[in-house]
Order: C-alpha cells, then sequence, then structure tokens
C-alpha cells in the first residue's frame, strides 16, 4: 500500500486538525478530507514511499489534474529516498526560489524548505492511509523537476543512482543509458483541451483536419496548417514576449524538447508569429499559419531532427529559438601594401579548462576570458551543468539553473565533433560563472554570464561526483573551439587529462 497524505491551499485561519505552512495546509488527523474541512480544495499528495515529498504553493491556480480544476498547489519529489537525493531537489528548489543554497545535511535542507514555505516529508512520520482520510480525494501527482527525472524534464536511465540537475536533451537515438546535454529555453505545459490558443502557461499542437483535441506529433510542423501554439507567460508565470517576439520575421532555428526527447525544426521569416486572442497573447511556430490579428496562412517549417516519440500530453515543453546567421562571404584577395593590422580594443584573450580525475570526482575547471566582437548575441536564457561528449557541448558553473548570454556567428568554424560517448552524471556540487558550448545553426553557440564584456575574466568549476573520467567515456585528450578572425580571434582550450 502506497503511503500519502492530504493537502490544500489555505489563505484563512489554520483548520482544526491540519497543520499549516505558510499558505499549506497539511492533513494530520483522521478526518473525511472529501468534505473538504475548512472549506477548501483537498488533493492527495504522491506516494511518499517512492521518495521525499516537497509541496509548493502555485498561486496561479495552473496545476494540471485529473479534474480540470484550478489547483494552487503542485509537488516535486526526489528520485531517490535517500539524503543525498532529497539534498539535490533541495538545492535545485532554493535555486528555482531565486536563492541558491547548497546544504551540507538533509535536516539543513529540510529546515531551508520549511523557512521558505515548503513543506517537505523528510524527517515526516509517514501517516497510516486510511478509507475516510485519503482515498475519496482526488490525487495531484508530482510535476517533473530535474532531481526527480535526473535532469530538467529528462527522464534519463544511468547505471548508478546518482543524480543530476543539469537541463539536458538526448541524443537523437534513444538508447538504454542516453547521453545528456545541456538545452536552453523557456518551459510551457503541453495540453490538448481546450482546443483553443492556449492559457498562460499553457502550449498546444493543433491537428489533423477534423480532429478537435490537441496533438503530441511534434515531428509534424512541416505539414500544411501545423502548427505549435503557446502563451507568452511560460510555466514560471514570466512573460516571454520580449523574448520570442526578437525572432519573428528571422530565419530561426527552434528547438522543442520534453522529457529529454527533442525535434529541432529551422523556420522561414514567416514560421513565427505572435497571436493575440481576446486579453491573451502568445506564439505560435509551424507551417501554413495564419492567427489575428493577420489569419493569411504563411511560413514554411522543416524538419532538421526528429523526436524519437510523440509528445506527452500533461508534460512541459521547452521552446528555445536562435537565428540563422547566413555564412559570410569570402573576400577576393587583392594586391595591395601591407598596412597594420588595427586592434580592436579588447584585451588579449584566452580561455582553458581542464578536465581531471580528483579522488572518486571528476572536476571540470575553466578560467580565462573571451572575445566576443565577431559573433553575435541572439538571445537570453537558462542553464545549469552538464555535457554531451558525443556532441561536443557542455557547460560548466553552479550547480543551479543561471542566466546566459548566447553567442553565434559565421566565423565561428572550429570545433570539434565530439570528446567521447559515454553516459550523463551527477553533479554533486558547482561554482563561480556559468560558461560552455552549446549547439547553434548553423555551427556553435557560445554561453556566458548575462551581461558578460569581452576581454572579462571568468572562472568555473563543476564537480561530477563517484565517477571517473574512463567511465564518463571521455576521450584524453586537448579539443578547442574557436572563431573571430584577425585581432577579434578567440578560442575555448579543453584538456581532458
Amino acid at each position: 500500500m502506497s503511503t500519502v497524505r492530504p493537502f490544500a491551499y489555505n489563505l484563512g485561519l489554520p483548520i482544526s486538525g491540519t497543520t499549516q505552512l505558510g499558505d499549506l495546509a497539511i492533513g494530520v488527523d483522521n478526518l473525511d478530507y472529501s468534505e473538504q474541512p475548512g472549506g477548501v480544495q483537498w488533493w492527495n499528495g504522491p506516494d511518499e514511499d517512492l521518495g521525499y515529498i516537497i509541496t509548493h504553493p502555485t498561486p496561479a491556480g495552473n496545476q494540471p489534474n485529473q479534474l480540470g480544476i484550478p489547483a494552487y498547489l503542485g509537488f516535486w519529489r526526489s528520485k531517490l529516498k535517500t539524503e543525498p537525493s532529497f539534498i539535490t531537489i533541495a538545492q535545485w528548489v532554493s535555486a528555482k526560489h531565486g536563492s541558491p543554497q547548497i546544504f551540507a545535511t538533509g535536516m539543513d535542507a529540510a529546515t531551508w524548505l520549511n523557512n521558505n514555505g515548503y513543506w517537505t516529508s523528510y524527517n515526516q512520520n509517514a501517516p497510516t492511509p486510511t478509507p475516510t482520510s485519503t482515498q475519496l480525494i482526488p490525487t495531484l501527482t508530482p510535476t517533473p523537476t530535474p532531481t526527480e527525472t535526473e535532469v530538467i524534464l529528462t527522464p534519463t536511465p544511468t547505471p548508478t543512482p546518482t543524480e543530476t540537475e543539469v537541463i539536458l536533451t538526448p541524443t537523437p537515438t534513444p538508447t538504454p543509458t542516453e547521453t545528456s546535454l545541456p538545452v536552453t529555453g523557456y518551459s510551457f505545459n503541453l495540453v490538448d483541451l481546450p482546443y483553443n490558443f492556449p492559457s498562460s502557461g499553457n502550449t498546444i499542437m493543433n491537428n489533423s483536419s477534423g480532429i478537435q483535441t490537441g496533438s503530441t506529433e511534434i515531428n509534424e510542423l512541416s505539414g500544411a496548417s501545423r502548427g505549435l501554439y503557446f502563451n507568452s507567460i511560460d510555466l514560471d508565470g514570466v512573460d516571454r514576449t520580449s523574448y520570442f517576439s526578437a525572432f519573428t520575421g528571422q530565419n530561426i532555428t527552434v528547438t522543442f524538447n520534453q522529457n529529454g526527447n527533442v525535434a529541432i525544426y529551422s523556420g522561414d521569416t514567416n514560421s513565427l508569429k505572435k497571436w493575440i486572442s481576446g486579453s491573451d497573447t502568445g506564439f505560435v511556430f509551424g507551417t501554413g499559419i495564419g492567427v489575428p490579428p493577420n489569419p493569411a496562412p504563411s511560413g514554411n517549417a522543416t524538419l532538421i531532427q526528429s523526436s524519437p516519440v510523440n509528445y506527452t500530453i500533461g508534460l512541459p515543453v521547452y521552446i528555445s529559438i536562435s537565428l540563422d546567421t547566413p555564412p559570410t562571404p569570402t573576400p577576393t584577395p587583392t594586391m595591395s601594401t601591407p598596412t597594420p593590422t588595427p586592434t580592436s580594443g579588447v584585451p588579449p584573450t584566452g580561455f582553458t579548462v581542464t578536465v581531471s580525475q580528483v579522488g572518486s570526482d571528476v572536476v571540470w575547471s575553466g578560467s580565462g576570458s573571451l572575445n566576443l566582437t565577431d559573433l553575435t548575441l541572439v538571445g537570453t536564457s537558462t542553464i545549469s551543468p552538464g555535457f554531451a561528449s558525443n556532441l561536443g557541448i557542455w557547460a560548466v558553473g553552479p550547480n543551479s539553473v543561471e542566466s546566459v548570454d548566447n553567442y553565434e556567428g559565421a566565423s565561428f568554424t572550429v570545433y570539434p565533433a565530439s570528446f567521447g560517448n559515454g553516459p550523463s552524471a551527477g553533479v554533486l556540487s558547482g561554482s563561480g560563472s556559468p560558461f560552455g558550448i552549446l549547439t547553434g545553426s548553423p555551427f556553435r553557440t557560445v554561453i556566458v554570464p548575462t551581461g558578460y564584456i569581452s576581454g572579462t575574466q571568468i572562472s568555473g568549476v563543476t564537480t561530477y561526483g563517484t565517477t571517473t573520467i574512463a567511465a564518463l567515456g571521455f576521450i584524453s585528450g586537448t579539443y578547442t573551439w574557436s572563431w573571430g578572425s584577425g585581432p577579434n580571434v578567440s578560442s575555448i582550450t579543453l584538456i581532458i587529462e
């Protein structure tokens, strides 16, 4: 028998027979919670035998549930019911809360959560389920988190029980042990009803003609009149109009990621449009789409990389976009008298990252400065540490979700295709500034701290616990990513010892 307990979102006075923590009411007595004591909606929490639970308020009332009614609370659950697993998810929650923490013990984590309005089952006495207390009220399932699924929105089976909070995507071909990589973007919950423009925090794909429910066929956006619609406001309640508006009217590359299943499209200047429906606004990407206020259909989307499976209703989809940068024509050489090469005004740059075995851990440590003069800022996004050695991409820095700027350019033509082909690993710790290399269109993307100025020295460290360089499948050697020309040449050197 699973172990569950009842919860409610309560802004009023404490309810008799319950415990109040912030805006959360937790059932502790043998009451008939189906009668909604206190005049509030009660919900069963998830099974506490599978991992430690963290309950959080959701004031927007948009927590998905089987009744389709407003739900003002939600749950996260650790992957394992162990103290390290609980610490990992608690650290992720602290970063999401806007106050990243590093906890030495589970009790430290539980204390911080309680002090900030989160309830947790860690160090709680498990209730004895009874027919009157919980079996007659609906259940809210846990929201996918980086720690319950080992990565943000990506269940990644690995041969070890360690977890990672890396925002990841998988390799295009699923394998029993997927290689993970960092991704950027903003999340929206995939819905199929109502079959209309999606509300705040939601996204929906229109279906084939005559079907009045949302589609899960993420690989079909190249088809006539097929599109993915999403609200301007993401799952975190943040208005992303300025981010997505910057890509309308442009040739773009769009990456969709759900549960580690990635679909990548290129789109022409009419493939991404802004829609207005009543008081809601949002965007749509697809082929032959017309939306208010301009209903004329137009636009073409081309599938570059297909998802290995259809998407799942009720789970978030991460959406990120980059500009397609046309190659710069190579000028015809002419005979002339050599002249001194002008300097760029940026201090000399150089950046080195070393991957070392330190005891039972693998440590990525990097420092230096970069010259981004010959690259273009294509957007700002969020990321956590991670790597995909088979794709030659990685991110280093704090073990939390950080804001980064994304730079691309036609001069970014030197980069390794890979530096290994092994599994992902659990992030033990991280510090310093976030930086790294991601996939781009058509070359690679440099990520740096938001607001980074060329020539500024930065450094960062990420540690992967209880593993080895060999176990991660890294190939020892020196790898270089390089861009720019003349005085603006800049590079990152990765040394795997």
